[in-house]
């Protein structure tokens, strides 16, 4: 149970530098006049923990049946009470806020603003693992003529 919980803390502190440098790069894409540049650390954070992040939403989602809530069998054997509760709702959270960075990254770093190269990087990787995401948690396969 220790793993369990040390694995969970140190994804949401991943997910918490996720956002905050997306909200950094996009108040950086925003701004008009007397611009900083988006730091080497701040794309780091952006590019790689983004990374690292879309990785675990993909293999959350493609160890989730189709319909079902994301959250590991693992919760449901080993938590009891209200950490169980919490521990079967935080992957869902954990993925909303995810598409919800996504999203902001394509739309200020893809669609309207072009002024930080790392913000529409970061949209595109985004845009591929989420495709990637949507095959994992369906599970499409190819029809392979047997249809």
């Amino acid at each position: 149970m220790p793993q369990l919980l040390f694995g969970g803390l140190l994804a949401l502190i991943l997910l918490g530098f996720y956002v905050w440098s997306v909200m950094d790069a996009i108040t950086i894409a925003r701004c008009h006049s007397n611009c900083p540049e988006l730091s080497q650390n701040m794309t780091f954070l952006l590019n790689s923990i983004g990374g690292l992040i879309s990785a675990v939403v993909l293999g959350v989602l493609g160890a989730t049946k189709p319909g079902k809530f994301p959250f590991p069998t693992l919760v449901e054997k080993t938590l009891t009470g209200w950490v169980q509760t919490l521990g079967k709702i935080m992957p869902s959270v954990f993925i909303f806020v995810w598409i919800i960075c996504g999203v902001l990254t394509v739309i200020f770093g893809f669609i309207l603003y072009e002024n930080v190269p790392a913000l529409g990087a970061s949209a595109k990787v985004w845009l591929g693992s989420a495709i990637g995401a949507v095959y994992a948690y369906f599970g499409i396969q190819p029809d392979n003529g047997n249809g």
